[in-house]
Order: C-alpha cells, then sequence, then structure tokens
C-alpha cells in the first residue's frame, strides 16, 4: 500500500509539473511586445481580454519616422526629385524643418489631377500623425515684405503695427500673408524700409525684404 501511495504521489507531481510547465509556456504569450520603439496612438483591448491570431491590439508611430504625405499638382510633376532637400511649413508649429524626398508615387489622380510626395524629416516635438504641413517646393522666387510676427498687434477683426515715422509712433492697419517661421508676410499697409516696434522686445527694427520659395503643395503627416 506504501508503494501505491508513493507511486500515486509521483505521478501527481509529475503531471503538476508538467501542468505548471505548460503554464509558463503560455504565460510567455501573455506579453506582447512591439517591433518598433512608438507611441501609443490608439488602443483596442483592455487586460483580461481574449485575443485571437492576427487581431489588431493597438495602433502606434515612431517619431522618428513621420513623413509629410504631399499632394502635388501635375504640372509641378518634373519638379522634385528622389533625394531632394526641400523645406516643410508646420502651420500649426509656425515652423519651418528640413526635409529630405523620400518617394514620389508615380500615379495621378485623375480628379484632383495630382500626385503624391512623401518627404521624411526630423520633426519637432509636438508634431503628431494627421497633422498639416506645406511641402515648398522651389519654382522660382520673388520678394516679399516681412516683419516679425510679435510686431503685429490683433484687435478685432484688425491688423496693426506700430511704425516709426519722424520720431512718432504710428499705428498702420496691414493685410496679412503667410507665415514664414518667426516672420510674417505683410501684403498690404507697410512698404519697405519703414521701422517697426516689436512690443515683447521694445526696440525698433528694420522692415526685411526675403526671398522665399512658392509653396506649391499641401500635405498630411504621418508615418
Amino acid at each position: 500500500v506504501a508503494n501505491t501511495a508513493v507511486a500515486s504521489v509521483r505521478a501527481n507531481l509529475a503531471r503538476a509539473l508538467a501542468e505548471r510547465q505548460a503554464a509558463q509556456a503560455v504565460l510567455g504569450y501573455t506579453t506582447i511586445r512591439s517591433t518598433i520603439n512608438g507611441i501609443v496612438m490608439q488602443k483596442y483591448v483592455n487586460v483580461g481580454d481574449t485575443v485571437m491570431p492576427g487581431q489588431m491590439l493597438a495602433k502606434l508611430y515612431d517619431p522618428q519616422t513621420l513623413q509629410l504625405d504631399a499632394v502635388v499638382r501635375e504640372s509641378l510633376a518634373s519638379a522634385p526629385h528622389l533625394g531632394q532637400k526641400m523645406s516643410v511649413q508646420l502651420e500649426g508649429l509656425h515652423a519651418i524643418v528640413q526635409a529630405r524626398i523620400r518617394q514620389i508615387v508615380p500615379r495621378v489622380n485623375a480628379q484632383s489631377r495630382s500626385f503624391i510626395v512623401k518627404a521624411a524629416a526630423t520633426f519637432p516635438a509636438g508634431v503628431w500623425p494627421g497633422m498639416y504641413g506645406n511641402l515648398i517646393i522651389p519654382t522660382g522666387s520673388h520678394k516679399v515684405l516681412v516683419i516679425p510676427e510679435a510686431a503685429i498687434e490683433h484687435i478685432g477683426q484688425l491688423d496693426l503695427v506700430t511704425v516709426v515715422r519722424h520720431g512718432r509712433l504710428r499705428r498702420y492697419t496691414v493685410q496679412l500673408g503667410r507665415h514664414i517661421g518667426p516672420m510674417r508676410e505683410i501684403l498690404s499697409g507697410l512698404t519697405a524700409g519703414q521701422r517697426v516696434v516689436v512690443p515683447s522686445a521694445g526696440s525698433q527694427i528694420s522692415n526685411l525684404k526675403s526671398q522665399i520659395n512658392n509653396p506649391a503643395a499641401a500635405g498630411e503627416i504621418g508615418k
């Protein structure tokens, strides 16, 4: 009887060890690791949910691999080239970054008469997938009048700039154009050479003339 009891205990122990080993093997599948370093954009499951092979669990993106997908009109098909450096204007951040053309999709949309150009860049913090940006394609240049953004005062629907004239301060209503980095294009209301006041700096500066490339494409930032 003693030998039978010992054999039974040994059998139960062996079975328990086998079950433990099987449980440990399954436990390894409960930890899911991403193949990339990134940030979770969206989560589709919660703790305790049962998942199936092939089921989407989460959506991630790598901030280091963001790119701008620009929609370019077909008349500019000969302008961009693979590897070419171009500027990307981020309207939401009022910033301009340098990008390199990674891919030119050789297909024109029949309705919009446009094609896709993908540009890779090292985007600053605060740039997320889906944000809007402009790919500045050099098709020529022209001179524009720009002043620091800080020199512009917004009162209601009016955009005003304080100008030093004959030793006095005078306010002028201006019509604003594009953001160019920390500067703002002036379409009307000022002339080159006038001195404007920047309240934050408390100093007077000279108006500037700057050459910029015509922005010819707009796009969406994605991974």
